[in-house]
């Protein structure tokens, strides 16, 4: 989400952790998560499309696998719209029990 609304280059080459859900999209594995900022109503599907070195121990696990992901954000990314999609560069894959409540943090 802070690809998308925060500022532009704002995560460039910062490293972080994300927490999410494993999800399939074609031959890709991105880490997704629904977003709920006031009701239902406005749920959203936040995600990203997972590369580096620890993307394939994610691409292992079964679809909807609750995982924690360590790693940095290449640079030069820009939001365009609902399509957009941003990469994370993932150098960690820690296979995590769902959280209490899956659509908060």
């Amino acid at each position: 989400m802070r690809v998308a609304v925060g500022k532009v280059g704002g995560l460039d080459g910062r490293r972080i952790t994300v927490t999410g859900f494993t999800m399939r999209n074609d031959n890709r594995v991105d880490l997704a998560k629904i977003v709920i900022i006031c009701c239902a109503a406005d749920a959203q599907l936040a995600r990203f499309h997972l590369s580096g070195p620890a993307a394939p121990t994610a691409a292992a696990l079964p679809e909807n696998t609750w995982v924690r992901v360590q790693g940095t954000v290449p640079p030069g990314q820009t939001y365009s719209g609902t399509d957009s999609i941003p990469t994370f560069e993932v150098s960690s894959v820690t296979r995590i029990d769902p959280p209490a409540n899956t659509y908060g943090s």
